[in-house]
């Protein structure tokens, strides 16, 4: 009996210890729980806070350059990026923002390729937009499920979102010097099939001339520009040397197609430019470059559109100043500068320095099949995008 009786004592011992580790632990699991649901309160309101943000900033960013196409209630940027947040909430409560948390600015491609916004800068082309709660928002703090688990009753958010509008103005600036009416693959000059007269009366091959590649090249270009959903403007300039020769006379540089969104132009009218006189002359790269700036930041410009031009040669810079200098002038004046060398590595190291002065990229292009890639490429960029 006695040896009964201490094993009855020793098992309520046991049992009791139990229950004492059984309700710790679900004090714990409930303290934890308790922390669990307001780190999740917190992640989920600065959650709804950012796709708040991010749908204001970017409703807002459309509308830049286009107030005056658009006759409703809301037509500005500000007007938009207000509204937009009104018709959502945050933590079950109506989102609000105030004039100040919308900055209006510029987005601009730095050095390291990364866009950087500018606040009140132009020409304007972004939106930074500001959701938050507590001191110097609209609206209020949240209050915690639980509060006693976060040592605090109120959190306060504040999410921020920034937009670009990525419509494009392009320039292509190409040469048209007379190593253009070289054989785009191995061999010299190309006749032209229906021009055979003397050296000196040589037109570009339409489709074996390096030119002929580079008209057909622009092909891939329309298709892309026709496929994206805004409305890029595009124009073209073609550089050379000035000089003149029996009856035919050239100039340094051309403004060939003015900035349009007819795209259908840039082929036929360098298809004719290449039909309508002998191919001669050096390579003016920084001509061609002046003339192009001067059409991406002239009247027909726009504002708000990234401005991007193209450089394309396929032999050293041999008349005229310096294409980086050129490339210089453009980036300070917010106009990111590519380069393309084609079917020759003839300057290729010149059009690199170029290109990073720019702010752009170089390119080589062995080949038309490469060519009409970059093109394609060039062509495609998406209208607006989240950049912060």
């Amino acid at each position: 009996m006695k040896y009964r009786h201490s094993h009855s004592k020793k098992r309520f011992r046991q049992n009791g210890a139990l229950l004492i580790l059984l309700l710790f632990m679900i004090v714990a699991m409930l303290a934890l729980s308790g922390f669990c649901i307001g780190v999740s309160q917190i992640q989920l309101a600065n959650t709804e806070a950012q796709i708040v943000a991010d749908c204001a900033s970017m409703s807002a960013t459309t509308m830049i350059g286009e107030e005056d196409n658009h006759t409703g209630t809301y037509n500005t940027p500000l007007e938009v990026a207000q509204y937009i947040p009104s018709k959502n909430t945050v933590m079950g409560s109506q989102a609000l923002i105030e004039d100040r948390h919308v900055q209006i600015g510029r987005a601009k491609m730095s050095s390291s390729g990364k866009l950087v916004f500018t606040a009140n800068a132009s020409p304007r082309n972004a939106v930074k937009v500001t959701v938050g709660t507590g001191d110097g928002f609209a609206m209020q703090p949240q209050s915690l499920l639980f509060p006693f688990q976060m040592s605090m009753s109120r959190f306060s958010i504040q999410q921020e979102s920034i937009s670009a509008k990525l419509e494009h103005d392009i320039c292509l600036v190409l040469d048209r010097s007379g190593s253009m009416r070289s054989n785009k693959g191995p061999g010299r000059y190309p006749y032209h099939p229906d021009r055979t007269r003397p050296y000196w009366f040589y037109y570009p091959h339409p489709t074996d001339s390096r030119w002929g590649a580079v008209i057909n090249a622009i092909n891939p270009l329309v298709e892309s520009l026709n496929e994206t959903p805004m409305t890029e403007k595009c124009s073209i300039v073609t550089f050379g040397s000035g000089m003149s020769w029996a009856d035919w006379s050239w100039n340094t540089s051309d403004t060939n197609v003015e900035p349009t969104t007819h795209y259908e132009n840039l082929f036929s009218t360098m298809q004719a430019l290449g039909e309508s006189k002998p191919m001669h002359g050096g390579t003016h790269i920084s001509a061609g470059m002046d003339r192009a700036l001067d059409l991406l930041t002239g009247p027909q410009s726009r504002d708000f559109a990234f401005k991007t031009m193209v450089v394309l040669t396929d032999g050293n810079e041999n008349s005229g100043s310096n294409a980086e200098a050129a490339a210089v002038r453009a980036a300070e004046a917010g106009v990111t500068v590519h380069t393309i060398t084609f079917a020759s590595t003839l300057g290729f190291s010149t059009m690199q320095r170029t290109a990073e002065a720019g702010g752009g990229s170089a390119y080589w292009a062995p080949d038309e099949e490469t060519l009409r890639e970059i093109f394609k490429e060039i062509g495609s960029a998406p209208p607006v995008a989240l950049i912060e």
